[in-house]
């Protein structure tokens, strides 16, 4: 296979983005799909149709931005640097890119894996003291080296759309499992569907006669994660070595993200803090968050699939449900709105937001009656441990794929025995 250097240039228009102003409300909410860096903060699919807002045609023009046509390669140049996805349908972006419109000597999947694959290289060309940012000219003038062969190119970027597309389909299926748990759970221990007994009116309103309202720390068992040793801290796994689960494994809206993984620690340093080990059935909670977030976290759980995993590291709050409650019933409670917005209500603000121990052990929860609880964790853990192996799934499935990533861009893996 034959490579050739390339400035991207080259192999496409690179556009730049706009915001139009603010202060007209008639610039927004109109009919042009319009994304920004936070569209795609934790953003996991290839594809991207439409951001949070869309803007209006007098506040496209009022801006002089551009419409990316579909199967444009949008990439974030600041704030921060190295976010990728391509334009499911005609859009444009605000300032915060410098996407590239392909012409036809790039395949315009190969070119979103070039820049993945190339992001901290590009993010190390940005400048600026408040925050770096890649300008529109260095785009312009970067040098990357791609397969000659245009051919060449499709067979890596369909080898690697492959693994993307199971692994979107996988979130998916997860996805619509904990919104159907959700549901369930709103439906029994919120609106009470079913019940025809009579109601006892408790702080949190009323309920049903036979339930109670009890301290979240009577019906739990919290504990904070450990203070690890930045210096025993590895920036790649190695044998041997445990993840350190921080706040950043956590998903906005609950769940893990064990791709978010940055550190390892050796098993031997972890010798008398057992503790500290992850357990299946833990649930981790955001106990920090900076006040000026445009993603709040706080307050999120993740639930810990599979025993011996991480190790948990401070600011990070352990629940084991290892009393009357167990972890389906507290897990799906702890990431619906009407608990986080309680829990926030706790939290201590100032440049960071913090949830203390007390805070949340002292938050009042509904416990419902025994048999309503079992008929819940009958119908919810299969769910869950579905979602179980799929998650096990999501993350082979990527290791795979960041595996793949650099041999194929390197030419480490012969590609004639591959057909399309």
């Amino acid at each position: 296979m034959e490579f050739i250097n390339v400035k991207l240039s080259d192999i496409g228009e690179v556009v730049g983005g706009a915001t139009p102003s603010t202060k007209n409300p008639d610039n927004y909410d109109g009919n042009i799909a319009w994304i920004t860096p936070k569209d795609l903060a934790g953003y996991n699919k290839v594809y991207i149709s439409k951001g949070e807002r869309n803007i209006t045609e007098m506040g496209f023009k009022s801006c002089s931005t551009k419409i990316l046509p579909k199967n444009s390669v949008l990439f974030s140049s600041r704030a921060p640097i190295g976010y990728v996805a391509i334009s499911e349908n005609d859009l444009c972006t605000n300032q915060g890119f410098k996407s590239i419109i392909p012409n036809n000597k790039i395949d315009y999947k190969f070119l979103y894996y070039l820049l993945k694959h190339n992001k901290n290289y590009i993010a190390s060309k940005g400048s600026g003291s408040t925050f770096k940012e890649v300008s529109g000219s260095v785009m312009k003038g970067i040098e990357l080296s791609i397969p000659k062969n245009i051919h060449d190119q499709k067979k890596i970027s369909k080898i690697l759309f492959d693994i993307d597309k199971k692994i979107e389909l996988n979130n998916e299926i997860n996805n619509n499992l904990q919104e159907l748990i959700n549901n369930i759970f709103i439906s029994k221990f919120v609106n009470y569907y079913g019940y025809t007994g009579e109601y006892e009116t408790t702080e949190i309103g009323d309920i049903p006669g036979n339930w109670k309202v009890d301290n979240l720390g009577n019906v739990i068992s919290f504990s904070n994660g450990y203070g690890w040793n930045s210096k025993d801290m590895l920036e790649n796994n190695q044998p041997d070595t445990y993840k350190v689960f921080k706040m950043g494994n956590i998903k906005i809206g609950g769940g893990i993200n064990k791709e978010k993984t940055r550190s390892w620690i050796l098993k031997e340093k972890c010798s008398g803090l057992e503790q500290f080990l992850s357990k299946k059935g833990d649930i981790l909670m955001c106990m920090t968050d900076m006040k000026s977030s445009e993603n709040p976290l706080l307050g999120h759980t993740a639930l810990i699939d599979c025993d011996d995993e991480f190790v948990i590291n401070q600011r990070v709050g352990i629940i084991r449900c290892d009393k009357e409650i167990r972890w389906p019933y507290i897990y799906t409670m702890t990431n619906l709105p009407f608990f986080i917005n309680n829990i926030r209500s706790k939290a201590h603000s100032g440049v960071q937001v913090n949830l203390t121990t007390s805070g949340i052990c002292d938050t009042k929860v509904l416990i419902p009656d025994k048999d309503s609880l079992e008929e819940f964790y009958k119908n919810v853990t299969p769910m869950y441990e579905e979602m179980f192996i799929l998650n096990n799934e999501i993350e082979k499935l990527e290791e795979l794929r960041d595996t793949l990533l650099p041999k194929l861009m390197n030419g480490e893996i012969d590609l004639d025995n591959i057909e399309l």
